[in-house]
């Protein structure tokens, strides 16, 4: 009788164990979560309400930009290296092309998006059943 009821504790141990474990994760899962979500509106806070906007950025070799930036109502132009930031000219608004808006498309849902690549991967052919051939 004593083996029986040292193996029943032993397993009611393990299992207490594991719960706690499980528990613990739970909470720095959750700890994590709520850090990142603090540390995220902090940094947001920070940079809301800044006079500094990229405008427009043009890759002119590896590790090698040119960007339009406005830096309050002036606008500039600096080239972007590995280590160095160098001014290129002033800009004037009227130099600047403007952007051609985009329609904005609708969203698509998951199951439009699965269906779209199943017609692609059936070169555009309704899949069908193995059993409907026989």
């Amino acid at each position: 009788m004593s083996l029986l009821s040292a193996g029943a504790h032993g397993r009611t141990d393990s299992v207490l164990q594991f719960l706690t474990v499980v528990i613990i994760f739970i909470l720095v899962l959750g700890m994590t979560y709520l850090a990142t979500r603090w540390i995220a509106g902090y940094e947001k806070g920070k940079l809301s309400g800044t006079d500094v906007e990229v405008i427009e950025t043009c890759r002119i070799a590896p590790n090698k930009y040119v960007q339009v930036l406005r830096i309050g109502s002036r606008y500039v132009a600096v080239a972007l290296c590995k280590d160095t930031v160098s001014f290129l000219t002033d800009l004037s608004p009227e130099d600047l092309t403007p952007r051609e808006e985009t329609p904005e498309r609708p969203a698509l849902s998951f199951k439009e998006i699965l269906s779209t690549i199943k017609e692609r991967g059936s070169g555009g052919k309704p899949e069908t059943d193995d059993n409907e051939k026989n």
